[in-house]
């Protein structure tokens, strides 16, 4: 009886995570998100250029299989690693070179703040640093503020090339990434030819070494979390080695303190371990979760309080989660997007009221009057789109294509924001305005195309497999999906879910390659 409703639940799990690949795919085919103004992020979902788009895929695909029967003429064990390992000096020297060449554009927004309070904390100025509004409103960001301000202890608070070292943190990091992503590949599909085809992916994904630049909490985040995934699968696969998932909760916590998407990624563990916990009880499973949970929490909580006592003062969320909710539920065409970072919270948060002297979220009591301005809105909203459904499936149909279908994920805003057109070296300026500029967008729209098609029907090949696990990034995506459909939107924030489709769309190119090959035998 259990077995039969666990297939159930994963029929219907399956069923709504290929909805969302194939709304992922069918967008791709057909649409396209820009930032028509680069100094700002505002964006548009525009058509595509369907045939060439086709074209370029195609091409592509072509290049790949050829490629692939080199490949797979003789390959062994000894030849895979090979290529894992030149495919991770690739990947170590691409996003390198990528941060170098667009790092002196890159600390905009947040992340600057992120920076300067670092470099403030190592210095000594840990409590004024901390006493600015903006880390009153998001305490959540110290966590990665200590990742930063450990280079500057390490290194030397003026030292001037703590940028470049974080730059390179962040290629050493994403070599990581990519590297558990193809062992993970290795463990769930066991296939050599599948594990290549996923080493050639990730060499070629042009987004991901572009976004080396862009030092903020997404790339440690993600190579974390994807550690904490690719070890409890080692552990559920060899319940024996108790030490995986140590590791694996070390990891997970960790990548809680950097960044709070990490959640998503920490749900989808839980879901895989209740779900082997009902299939077969033991207690080192059930351990396992107990630590994976114990991490999440105490982590974040331990650097709250760290810098509680070096503040002299309680660090509190005085940004209520259901202010993000609102703000994402927005339809209002101002500046940017609707759903994304908009007028709502400069509004009902920021505003600085008639009499008053400091934003609503830092008053007395102001956390709660923003969470009771936040229900009120996300009640005008939900009440809006039900009683205009179409209002409503042409705000959430904007709001998906604007953060999923942009090819390159938004890096070009940052490339191009604050450094004059004079100043940006000849190759910089090709990327970000020339024809370098229009072939890599092509390839990235390409590869767009072919990585969301072909996960699309890798994922249905594995509709009859009766593991939950080898679903597991498909989880992780779908729930990455969810929260940004309703919370706070940007299109950078999906690139680790659209990596972790890399897998899947390896399994779908590998099973068309077979069928080209069986029908040239057949015409033989």
């Amino acid at each position: 009886m259990i077995d039969k409703i666990l297939a159930v639940l994963r029929s219907i799990g399956l069923l709504l995570i290929g909805i969302f690949v194939a709304a992922l795919a069918l967008g791709s085919f057909i649409y396209n998100s820009v930032y028509p103004d680069i100094g700002f992020e505002k964006v548009e979902v525009v058509h595509d250029n369907i045939l060439l788009n086709v074209l370029v895929s195609v091409g592509l695909l072509v290049i790949l299989f050829f490629l692939m029967r080199v490949l797979f003429a003789r390959l062994t064990p000894a030849i895979e690693s090979a290529v894992a390992k030149f495919s991770s000096a690739v990947i170590l020297v691409a996003g390198f070179g990528f941060g170098r060449l667009f790092g002196n554009s890159s600390l905009l927004y947040d992340a600057r703040r992120v920076f300067d309070f670092a470099h403030a904390s190592a210095a000594g100025d840990v409590a004024k640093a901390f006493d600015a509004p903006y880390f009153k409103a998001y305490p959540f960001q110290v966590g990665m503020a200590l990742y930063e301000e450990f280079f500057f202890r390490v290194f030397g608070v003026e030292n001037t090339h703590i940028f470049t070292i974080l730059i390179l943190m962040n290629a050493i990091l994403l070599t990581l990434f990519f590297y558990f992503l193809y062992k993970a590949t290795c463990l769930l599909f066991d296939t050599l030819q599948v594990s290549i085809i996923v080493l050639v992916l990730e060499v070629t994904c042009l987004p991901a070494f572009m976004m080396c630049h862009f030092v903020y909490g997404l790339i440690p985040y993600m190579t974390l979390s994807m550690i904490a995934i690719y070890f409890q699968l080692k552990f559920l696969r060899c319940e024996k080695r108790w030490y995986y998932f140590v590791i694996s909760a070390v990891a997970i916590g960790v990548a809680a303190v950097l960044k709070p998407n990490s959640d998503i990624w920490v749900i989808a563990m839980a879901l895989l371990y209740i779900w082997e916990l009902i299939k077969n009880f033991s207690w080192k499973k059930l351990l396992a979760l107990g630590l994976a949970v114990f991490c999440v929490v105490t982590f974040p909580l331990g650097v709250k309080n760290l810098y509680a006592a070096r503040t002299g003062e309680p660090v509190h969320e005085a940004m209520p989660e259901l202010a993000y909710l609102a703000m994402g539920l927005q339809n209002e065409p101002v500046k940017i997007y609707p759903g994304w970072f908009n007028h709502w919270h400069y509004r009902f948060v920021d505003h600085v009221e008639k009499g008053e002297k400091t934003p609503l979220f830092l008053q007395k009591d102001g956390p709660e009057k923003v969470k009771a301005r936040a229900k009120e809105s996300i009640e005008e909203s939900v009440h809006k789109y039900l009683t205009d459904p179409h209002l409503g499936f042409e705000f959430f149909k904007g709001k998906f294509l604007s953060e999923w279908e942009n090819p390159n994920f938004g890096v070009y805003v940052y490339q191009r924001s604050i450094v004059e057109h004079k100043q940006m070296p000849r190759v910089q300026m090709s990327l970000a305005y020339g024809k370098l500029h229009t072939a890599a967008s092509w390839f990235m729209n390409a590869y767009h195309l072919i990585v969301s098609v072909f996960a699309l029907f890798g994922l249905w090949l594995l509709r009859r497999n009766g593991k939950l696990d080898v679903l597991i990034f498909a989880i992780i995506a779908y729930g990455g999906f969810l929260y940004h459909l309703l919370f706070e939107a940007k299109d950078m924030y999906t690139l680790p879910y659209f990596l972790i489709l890399i897998p899947y769309a390896a399994l779908g190119i590998y099973s068309l390659f077979e069928l080209v090959n069986k029908k040239r035998t057949e015409k033989r």
